[in-house]
């Protein structure tokens, strides 16, 4: 009986924190990126069954879907992002460009960008008038909506894009040449770029960083393309750690929902999920071949707080409702210290408060560059934002208990 009840708590544990569903199939449509707007509304764009564009909504959180009809010269869909019901994004690319079209009515109709032009690589909009787009020839901001776009000649392979706000992303790729992988960051809406990291291997013949993943402002993770490897930053790519993901084989995707909560697609079919920042993982689920179909495969997952999806091969798309959110999950001293006021402007004086005494505030620009370190901290203490030694940007304040540590953002203007 003890024999019995040990074995019944190994396949209970790993489902704990959820379950996945099929909640849609068939036999010939794939699936390959996913756009997640709330717990109702998702999109899912892939190819129907003669190699066509398709793109999928659902309203009610994966019950029923209907179709939206993409531009009818998209060839190939490289990215959807929808902000409600009426409003969203398409970059495609066809025989004869690379570009964005725009719908203000749920794709019913799409208008290609004014200022998008024709080599589009990668896109994020921040909200519906502010985007970003890198092209072959470097890195483009529109701040009304797509009609104008002001270019930065930051020249970069780019394989994804993700910004925080309307000053502050990242990008992940690689040099033009393909010989070393690269992520870079901005502070100032993409007018100047700095280099987070770098990575070259001889020994491989591409180097690439394929995804890039921003939690809480200062959490970053990148995969290293073809491997099993993560690399992750605390302080906005001030410092990066590996991490080595050992049941993956090599890794497809991932989605983090905090510096703790995270998921892995791996090549071999698995999902993973960490709870303590990468140093373990629990499979939560693994292809088994010819259960949807032949050539059944997973592609992508993506997850919002409350809701997470993976998509595949033979139309499939899997779900997973997260019970209790990992969104809620924080470390005790991020709710232990205020700062205040954030923004702020060079001159003035910043307030930090704290219930728990710190043992050292270190503060970097986002660049990487130290401005400068406090110890002991008091429970109430003042920084002085003196022009000689802060400039307008974005910084990243970092304090340590003797238990506990936590980052926040400040910026100042």
């Amino acid at each position: 009986m003890k024999l019995n009840l040990l074995v019944l708590l190994i396949f209970i544990i790993p489902n704990v924190f959820g379950q996945w569903s099929a909640v849609r199939w068939d036999s010939t449509s794939s699936f390959h990126q996913i756009n997640i707007v709330n717990e109702n509304l998702a999109f899912f764009s892939g190819y129907d069954a003669s190699q066509n564009p398709l793109i999928l909504r659902t309203t009610d959180g994966g019950t029923t879907y209907d179709t939206i009809q993409p531009n009818a010269n998209a060839f190939f869909i490289k990215g959807v992002q929808f902000f409600n019901a009426d409003t969203g994004f398409l970059t495609v690319s066809d025989p004869f460009l690379n570009t964005i079209y725009k719908t203000i009515d749920g794709g019913n109709t799409w208008q290609m960008l004014p200022a998008a032009g024709f080599s589009i690589q990668q896109s994020f909009f921040v909200d519906e008038n502010v985007g970003f787009f890198t092209e072959y020839y470097g890195i483009s901001r529109t701040t009304d909506g797509g009609n104008t776009k002001q270019l930065d000649s930051l020249s970069l392979q780019t394989s994804d894009i993700e910004f925080i706000d309307a000053n502050t992303g990242f990008i992940s790729g690689a040099n033009p040449g393909l010989t070393s992988a690269m992520i870079y960051g901005t502070t100032d809406g993409g007018n100047t770029w700095d280099t987070l990291l770098i990575h070259s291997d001889p020994n491989t013949f591409t180097d690439n960083f394929t995804e890039i993943d921003v939690v809480n402002g200062t959490t970053l993770f990148s995969v290293l393309e073809n491997t099993n490897v993560i690399y992750t930053s605390s302080d906005a790519g001030v410092s990066w750690n590996t991490i080595v993901v050992d049941s993956a084989d090599f890794i497809v995707d991932i989605s983090f929902i905090s510096a703790s909560v995270g998921y892995v697609l791996s090549g071999n079919g698995k999902i993973l999920r960490t709870s303590d920042g990468g140093q373990n993982w629990v499979k939560e689920y693994e292809v088994i071949p010819g259960l949807y179909g032949p050539s059944y495969a997973l592609n992508a997952l993506h997850f919002s707080d409350s809701i997470g999806y993976s998509v595949g091969t033979n139309g499939l798309i899997k779900k997973q409702e997260l019970s209790p959110s990992p969104s809620s999950v924080s470390t005790i001293l991020d709710e232990k210290i205020s700062v205040f006021p954030n923004p702020a402007v060079i001159g003035t004086t910043l307030q930090v408060v704290s219930d728990e005494e710190i043992e050292e505030i270190q503060i970097h620009h986002i660049s990487g560059k130290r401005v400068m370190s406090i110890s002991p901290i008091r429970v109430k203490s003042e920084i002085n934002l003196e022009s000689g030694l802060f400039e307008t940007g974005t910084y990243v304040l970092s304090f340590r208990s003797k238990t506990d540590q936590s980052n926040r953002v400040l910026v100042v203007q």
